[in-house]
């Protein structure tokens, strides 16, 4: 596993010298993987604790099926994605593992708030069939946030606030600009021709 592992990463910092993901903070992708390889902690965001990461996928019944290298911020230094699963439930959700120099720090977000990633960082995230959008992820210590760049929602009647009214609507944003459905379509094809994240299997 280790042995592998560090061949991928060698390859990954290799390949991004000549491809458009240009990783310049080597520091960060050897911290992420001593995390995944057990040698050094996370700090889990959610629980505010250190641990390694064998401990957080047992303690909660995951597997890590595979795991990604990509720059999720822009800042051109690279995360590592790491696809769980819970049993036989293979969409569960994701660990997103992202180093400040002192600290990896890991952030767990479910299937549906981050799913069919792109090369660029962006993804779909989704409420619902009317409330759904693309994003971008971005980290400070122990948080995260979801910064929107296309979304619809559903905006219900003000006297009747219930997903069950017939009185309501759906609105569309693109860079928080009102659009029409058909532009928000034509958006959300252009976001699905993009390039998928490589995915690498994960060997215990």
């Amino acid at each position: 596993m280790k042995f592998l592992t560090s061949i991928i990463i060698l390859f990954l910092l290799l390949f991004s010298s000549c491809d458009n993901e240009i990783f310049t903070n080597e520091q960060s992708l050897q911290a992420c993987q001593a995390v995944l390889e057990n040698n050094s902690m996370l700090y889990d965001a959610e629980i505010k604790k250190e641990m390694y990461l064998s401990e957080y996928t047992r303690s909660r019944g995951l597997s890590i099926r595979k795991y990604s290298v990509i720059d999720l911020n822009g800042d051109s230094s690279p995360e590592m994605v790491l696809w769980l699963d819970h049993g036989a439930s293979t969409d569960y959700g994701f660990l997103i593992l992202h180093s400040d120099g002192a600290t990896v720090y890991a952030y767990s977000l479910v299937y549906r708030a981050f799913y069919t990633l792109k090369t660029d960082g962006t993804f779909h995230f989704s409420g619902g069939a009317s409330d759904n959008g693309i994003g971008m992820i971005d980290f400070t210590g122990d948080t995260y946030i979801i910064n929107k760049i296309a979304y619809c929602e559903t905006v219900y009647d003000e006297q009747e606030e219930s997903q069950f009214s017939e009185n309501k609507s759906v609105q569309y944003f693109i860079e928080n600009n009102n659009v029409s459905e058909d532009e928000y379509n034509i958006f959300m094809n252009e976001q699905d021709n993009k390039q998928d994240i490589t995915w690498y299997e994960y060997i215990v």
